[in-house]
C-alpha cells in the first residue's frame, strides 16, 4: 500500500513539474504567426526599419502544390490547367 501511494505521489509531482516546464516558454512558435506583434515588438521592428538604407523585396511565396494527383486529373479529362493552376501561374507571371 505504502509503495502504492509513494509511485502516485512520484508520478503526480512529476507530470505537475513537466507541465510546468512546458508552460514556462517565453515564446511559442505556433502562435507567433497569428495577429499583430506586441507593441514592444512592433516598435523594435519599425526602429530596425528607420535604420535600414533599403528595402528588402519579399520574394513570392507560391509554390506548387505538393499533391499534384487533382491537377493531373483535371488536366486529362478536361485538356487545360485547373483554375487554382491558372491562378498560380497567372500569379507567377506577375
Amino acid at each position: 500500500m505504502k509503495f502504492t501511494l509513494n509511485g502516485i505521489l512520484f508520478t503526480s509531482i512529476l507530470a505537475m513539474s513537466a507541465n510546468t516546464v512546458l508552460v514556462a516558454q517565453t515564446s511559442n512558435p505556433w502562435f507567433e504567426g497569428y495577429g499583430r506583434p506586441s507593441p514592444t515588438e512592433e516598435a523594435r521592428i519599425k526602429a530596425e526599419q528607420a535604420n535600414t538604407a533599403y528595402r528588402e523585396a519579399a520574394p513570392r511565396q507560391v509554390t506548387a502544390p505538393a499533391n499534384t494527383r487533382f491537377e493531373n486529373w483535371y488536366r486529362d479529362k478536361y485538356a487545360r490547367p485547373s483554375p487554382q493552376e491558372e491562378a498560380r501561374l497567372k500569379a507567377q507571371s506577375r
